[in-house]
């Protein structure tokens, strides 16, 4: 009686997986007809493939690095950080820019004529120039230069990071197929010699 009541207590336990399983292969399926919220029982019309699946894991860590999400936001953080470290590169440079101005002055003894003067640009002022700066010292600029580089060289290091990341999940995923098809072939053999048993 208590073997027995081991062994229902693993059934249960067993139907609860199949269970667990058939509503997450629908949920995959993504059918309109399957949801989560009616029980689903899947039954297959043929017997599960026992051959066993080759995985290039070289390529699939390649097409994994190629098409993560987190891989690509750290590839986007890395090229934020370069323009940030260009714009800092470019206040630490003296600067020189161009300078230019124009009035529109409306001379006259009435407003009428005042008016006229301004419209028909009678009195028009032009100023041009160069402003030249040159900090000394430029401590500040350069101690901003030196944080934008080491953020770049941060973004680089969390994008290894990231990378190492992916192939060690790439290389699990691989070796759980390979687990899980000698487990289901293991799990058929046992199966058999529980039936001759019983027989």
């Amino acid at each position: 009686e208590a073997a027995v009541a081991s062994r229902r207590a693993t059934l249960i336990l067993a139907q609860k997986d199949i269970e667990d399983l058939e509503n997450e292969l629908g949920r995959l399926l993504a059918d309109e007809t399957l949801n989560a919220v009616e029980n689903i029982e899947i039954i297959p019309v043929t017997l599960p493939g026992t051959d066993r699946l080759t995985v290039d894991a070289k390529d699939q860590l390649i097409s994994a690095l190629k098409h993560s999400p987190i891989l690509e936001q750290a590839r986007l953080a890395i090229q934020a950080s370069e323009i940030n470290v260009r714009v800092a590169e470019n206040e630490a440079l003296p600067k020189l820019d161009f300078v230019g101005n124009v009035n529109f002055n409306g001379g006259g003894t009435t407003m009428h004529s005042g008016t006229k003067a301004l419209t028909d640009g009678d009195h028009i002022g032009y100023d041009v120039g160069l402003e030249f700066e040159y900090p000394m010292g430029n401590r500040l600029r350069e101690a901003q230069l030196q944080q934008r580089r080491y953020e770049r060289l941060q973004s680089v290091t969390e994008l290894q990071q990231q990378a190492d990341q992916v192939g060690a999940a790439v290389r699990e995923r691989v070796r759980a197929i390979y687990t899980a098809h000698d487990s289901i072939l293991a799990q058929r053999v046992a199966v058999a010699a529980e039936t001759d048993k019983l027989k």
